[in-house]
């Protein structure tokens, strides 16, 4: 067992790494442990009571969170970790009980389970990222109350306000991430590391995999349209296709962001991103606001939550309408009216 510290109590965070090849097994559970106290120190001043009740290296990833996922297991639906552009590899998901939150972080055998000794820093980013979004839920958790922790997806402000909350705190851990590397990762010259280093170290391309995304964004668009007009496509199918890929776009935006948004050719990216088609169509004015609030909340956290939710909300609601959706609360749920673009 490895213990964290929460506001005044102490809690057991179960550690399983059946997803390890067993000759690592002991030494994956002794790094997860120095992960969970390195969480424990980094949360001291923190007026929120953090719970972490497990942390799972799973044979079967889509498996593990569907089973522990109350959400996937009350609607009956399998959890699937690809996407377009990327794959998950970490989850986190939060138990609400009596009032409190607890969290359970899975991470995917197939890409863990070797533990080389070599992977630890591609290890340290990503545990510490699930591990420190539940900081952020937890903080969030004691401000808002159970009631309204979730976001009510069947209004119009629910659904933006939810996709702005999911890569707004994407930012936030990741430029966390990014502020706590080079204190404790260094590379091959003894120099510290910084997140967007790290990045490219693992392979990780989120400027390629943004430039995928917008690259294909006009066609997934004007195709989607169409086959709603042609009768191919339902309206329950449209309109999750379109809030999928807003959500995965700004996702990877968040990454990108958080890694590279205070390096000297940062202008330059905006710039590159500014030329391309789907900025013109859909985006222009949107990115640049969301990404300012996603800034102004790092550098002021007590600022007014609500007001920037809503504020970036806002603006994913116009990129849905420059998408051609124009969106309404109806005694039923959401109205989508559906027009050319």
């Amino acid at each position: 067992m490895a213990k964290m510290n929460g506001d005044n109590q102490v809690h057991d965070a179960e550690i399983n790494v059946e997803g390890v090849v067993p000759e690592r097994q002991r030494a994956a559970g002794e790094e997860i442990g120095w992960y969970l106290q390195l969480l424990s120190t980094v949360t001291r001043e923190l007026q929120a009571d953090i719970w972490v009740r497990r942390v799972v290296v799973a044979k079967n990833f889509n498996a593990t969170v569907s089973e522990l996922s109350s959400v996937h297991k009350a609607y009956g639906i399998a959890y699937k970790a690809q996407r377009r552009a990327v794959r998950a590899i970490g989850k986190i998901i939060e138990h609400i009980e009596n009032e409190r939150i607890s969290f359970s972080l899975v991470f995917d055998g197939e890409v863990f389970g070797s533990w080389e000794e070599r992977g630890k820093a591609f290890r340290f980013e990503k545990f510490l990222h699930e591990l420190l979004r539940t900081v952020l839920d937890s903080v969030r958790f004691e401000r808002v109350g159970a009631e309204n922790f979730y976001q009510d997806e069947k209004t119009v402000e629910g659904v933006c306000l939810s996709l702005a909350l999911v890569s707004r705190n994407e930012y936030i851990v990741d430029r966390i991430v990014d502020r706590l590397c080079p204190n404790i990762l260094i590379d091959d010259d003894h120099q510290p590391v910084q997140l967007a280093k790290l990045y490219l170290a693992e392979g990780v391309d989120f400027r390629a995999t943004l430039s995928e995304l917008m690259e294909k964004m006009p066609d997934f668009v004007s195709q989607n349209i169409q086959d709603f007009k042609l009768w191919h496509m339902t309206i329950d199918s449209l309109w999750p296709h379109m809030c999928e890929f807003v959500d995965e776009l700004l996702t990877v935006f968040a990454h990108y962001a958080a890694a590279y948004d205070r390096q000297e050719g940062w202008l330059q990216i905006l710039a590159d991103i500014s030329r391309t088609p789907a900025y013109r169509s859909f985006l222009s004015g949107h990115l640049e606001a969301i990404h300012s609030e996603w800034q102004r909340w790092f550098d002021e956290p007590k600022s007014d939550e609500a007001r920037s939710l809503e504020a970036m909300g806002n603006e994913i609601r116009g990129i849905f309408r420059r998408c051609g959706l124009t969106l309404a609360n109806v005694s039923s749920g959401i109205y989508v009216r559906v027009d050319f673009v």
